[in-house]
């Protein structure tokens, strides 16, 4: 039986020895040598070109006639041929091959979104820089406008504060006025003059910067600063799809100062005592700190660092989305939900923001199409920031004294003690100032805006725009006894605080007609007519008390204001801002070589006495693409696009005050306690007129 067996297993070992053996004849039969030619739409060759067996390391370059050589190639295998400027190819295996290899043009004729339209980005005549939905996604910023950090050349964002959810200062093409220069956000074709917390990097599909004034000319007022182009993901038809997005990061203060420990601290202090000479001097460091023969004491004592206590945490911020797309070619819809939490490094700073986005694409009828897009944003600040933190700002951070002395062993003599004082050694800490200034704001904006477009005839585009963004907010403010916001003749050192209910409201219609066409193969024009009507208006409330409590804390005096005694309560509302515009564009170009374009624009804005209200700005720029001439075609194997642009343009700002050209009032009282008007503190300007850039 044992030996019946043990001839199996042989023969089992010497049958699994065969196959391998056969198997891998069969293999090594079935490999092949792999010769060819690369070569690109011309005939000529392709030099240097990458070929590689896919999934392996076998790979090979072509030599000076486009040639190459590949051994040990599987029958069936997969070649891939790359080179840069050239479409990657992947043909099967052969014993010869020859390739065509063709230009690769996806970059060329990339579309970009610019004013009230899109162009293909190789006729485009002005400066635009482009940040697309995969550079987003790499970066992943917390805001829109922190998107284009390092994204977009010649554009310049930095950070204003480091409070959580703040806004930082882009700046494109410097600083040309000595008003606000920040440039204009353009959302899915709409003006954005508010903040940009509604737009989520998460539903950003693509970014344009227009940089030069002949791109943002067609803008003309809102447009001085140049343009950031914001298009969001758009609906798809398809089954439904469901993405979902999270991120987390930790944040850490990059460097601390460094400062006194507690036995330096105590030794400066008894130093400077007895320099002053004083006895009070020398008496008031025995009462603080002891005997100064013990002052050794304090090198085995604890330090306190309210740098730490302050801002050394590591806060953690996240941001997660959830996003449906689907629908049929006749209804298509895409809704993103997203949170994000943002928690400040400074002690009691923190951002959360909800954002919803929804859009509908319907087609009414054939070439009629309606776009509905609402959006809704809520937002929560925490925190007044460095420059209110506590008493002073985040620098009293730095002057808190690392130790309490001799108040660190929890006695100190009754009989000698000053109450108010001790008070003061009680409280000194940055931990309990937090709540010595306190905000906490609360903000909420809908937007509404819905499109009609209609292509009656080829190459013809109507289209008509209509937007509303409607937005409120509460802002809870508190100022401790101890701020210097109360240390004066109206509080009298006594806490204060104040709620203030704001809300706007603006509208923008829009409507376009644009046509282009090409006349015998190469002259292709195209135009573009249009108008606009914008409006804006505002209004606050704002109820004040003062003299609470010295020891209430924020919550208690915001919930029940009752508790102090009522000072002010103002109301105002800002004078409507109006705006008509009408504007105009003309491209040409010919065999997509020689680019013209012209464009104007007029605005007319409700800031200005009547005889100064409209404002002109015209614009023209040219191209010359250098790259199609027949001198460069030597130069085409490594030089994919090279054109010369040549633009000027004007465009205009009216970032001022509404009510400056006409006088205003102001209420006073005489000397018989009657209320009278007076003359407001600016003086009226009727010549007042547009800023020219």
């Amino acid at each position: 039986m044992k030996n019946n067996s043990k001839q199996a297993w042989t023969f089992r070992c010497l049958l699994s020895v065969a196959l391998m053996f056969f198997f891998s004849i069969g293999m090594f039969a079935q490999s092949m040598t792999v010769k060819g030619v690369v070569k690109d739409d011309a005939g000529d060759p392709v030099i240097g070109a990458s070929v590689l067996v896919k999934g392996t390391n076998n790979g090979t370059i072509t030599d000076f006639d486009g040639n190459f050589e590949l051994k040990n190639v599987l029958q069936g295998a997969n070649i891939e041929i790359s080179f840069v400027g050239y479409q990657t190819q992947v043909v099967k295996a052969k014993s010869s091959l020859s390739v065509i290899l063709k230009e690769d043009t996806e970059t060329l004729e990339e579309v970009v979104v610019v004013g009230y339209g899109v162009q293909k980005k190789s006729v485009v005549t002005a400066s635009i820089a482009k940040v697309s939905a995969d550079d987003l996604a790499a970066a992943a910023p917390t805001r829109m406008d922190n998107a284009l950090k390092g994204l977009a050349a010649g554009v310049q964002v930095t950070s204003a504060s480091g409070q959580p959810g703040s806004s930082p200062k882009v700046r494109i093409r410097g600083i040309g006025t000595i008003n606000n220069s920040d440039p204009l956000y353009v959302v899915d074709g709409m003006p954005i003059d508010g903040g940009l917390d509604f737009v989520n990097p998460s539903d950003i599909e693509s970014i344009e910067v227009l940089k030069d004034a002949a791109s943002g000319a067609i803008y003309g007022a809102r447009g001085a600063h140049g343009v950031v182009m914001v298009t969001t993901k758009s609906a798809k038809a398809g089954r439904m799809k469901v993405d979902f997005n999270f991120s987390a990061r930790f944040n850490k203060l990059a460097n601390k100062l460094e400062m006194m420990n507690t036995y330096e601290f105590a030794r400066y202090q008894l130093d400077n005592a007895m320099i002053k000479g004083g006895s009070s001097d020398r008496y008031q460091w025995r009462q603080d700190f002891g005997n100064p023969w013990d002052l050794d004491l304090y090198q085995n004592m604890e330090t306190y660092d309210w740098q730490d206590e302050v801002m050394g945490g590591t806060p953690v911020s996240y941001n997660y989305n959830v996003t449906l797309n689907g629908g049929s070619e006749k209804l298509r819809f895409n809704a993103s939900l997203t949170h994000s939490d943002e928690e400040g490094i400074l002690l009691g700073s923190g951002v959360e923001r909800t954002n919803f986005n929804m859009k509908v694409n319907a087609e009414l009828a054939k070439n009629l199409t309606l776009l509905v897009n609402p959006r809704f944003t809520i937002r929560k600040d925490e925190g007044a920031g460095a420059n209110a933190f506590g008493r002073r700002g985040i620098i009293d951070v730095l002057r808190y004294r690392p130790t309490n002395g001799m108040r660190e062993f929890g006695y100190v003599d009754p009989d000698y003690a000053d109450p108010l004082e001790e008070a003061q050694w009680a409280i000194s800490n940055p931990v309990n100032d937090v709540d010595q200034n306190y905000l906490e704001k609360m903000s909420y904006q809908f937007v509404n805006q819905a499109s009609l477009e209609w292509k009656p005839v080829e190459g013809l585009r109507l289209r008509t725009e209509f937007s509303h963004t409607f937005g409120f907010g509460e802002e809870n403010r508190f100022y401790g006894y101890l701020t210097d916001a109360v240390n004066n003749s109206t509080y009298l050192n006594q806490p204060y605080a104040y709620i203030k209910d704001s809300r706007s409201t603006r509208y923008t219609w829009t409507t376009t007609a644009a046509y282009n066409f090409t006349a015998k193969e190469d002259h292709n024009l195209s135009f573009l007519a249009g108008f606009e009507l914008q409006g804006q208006n505002s209004r606050s409330n704002q109820s004040t008390a003062r003299f609470f409590p010295q020891l209430i804390s924020p919550e208690q005096a915001l919930a029940n204001m009752g508790l102090g005694s009522a000072y002010q309560t103002t109301s105002s509302e800002s004078v409507p801002n109006r705006m008509a515009s009408f504007f105009g564009q003309a491209n040409y170009n010919y065999k997509h070589k020689y680019y013209l374009s012209a464009t104007f624009r007029a605005d007319g804005s409700s800031k200005f006495a009547p005889n100064n209200q409209w404002g002109y700005f015209p614009a023209a720029a040219a191209a010359w693409r250098i790259s199609d001439e027949a001198f460069m075609e030597n130069t085409r194997d490594w030089l994919d696009n090279l054109k010369l642009r040549l633009s000027y343009g004007t465009s205009g700002a009216d970032n001022i005050s509404a009510s400056l050209w006409k006088g205003t009032w102001k209420t006073g009282t005489n000397a018989a306690g009657e209320t009278i008007y007076l003359p407001g503190d600016m003086q009226p300007n009727p010549d007042l007129k547009w800023e020219t850039t």
